[in-house]
């Protein structure tokens, strides 16, 4: 019964951005944070600009986070240049210890040359940890470039 519902607010948090054209492909990097201790990295992300963001990255061989955020734009248009903020759910895990993570997400969005969009954001998280879910942090030290391709 779970499943069916949790299947359900997938596709509605999907399709609830079919009606954005822009979409965009590339990597975020900058430096990241869980559970109060940051490392550099990179993120394999897709968005579709001013709507919502899915992530996907790896710090060598001991850790790996997965992030999705739906955005809302507030200032600008997602063809030039935009203020977003959103927020968003993620898991992942550091040495073989797993962690499920909220995230709230404000940035600004340039679009170049119609292909390439460069976008800056801060990402605080609150993450919860080991396997009974008790420890919690909090982690300010979320920052990051992302350049990817519009189409």
């Amino acid at each position: 019964m779970i499943k069916k519902y949790f299947g359900l607010l997938v596709i509605v948090l999907l399709f609830s951005t079919a009606g954005f054209s822009q979409s965009a492909i590339g990597v975020r990097g900058g430096v990241f944070g869980v559970d109060g201790n940051a490392y550099g990295g990179l993120e394999v992300s897709y968005t579709r600009i001013g709507s919502m963001e899915l992530d996907f990255g790896w710090t060598g061989s001991d850790a790996w986070k997965a992030t999705y955020l739906k955005q809302f734009g507030l200032i600008g248009s997602p063809d030039k240049f935009l203020l977003y903020a959103g927020l968003g759910v993620g898991m992942g895990a550091v040495s073989s210890q797993f962690h499920a993570n909220a995230a709230v997400d404000v940035g600004i969005s340039l679009k170049l040359l119609k292909f390439l969009q460069l976008s800056l954001d801060y990402r605080p998280e609150w993450a919860m940890t080991s396997n009974s879910y008790t420890e919690t942090s909090f982690t300010w030290n979320n920052i990051a470039l992302g350049v990817r391709f519009a189409f």
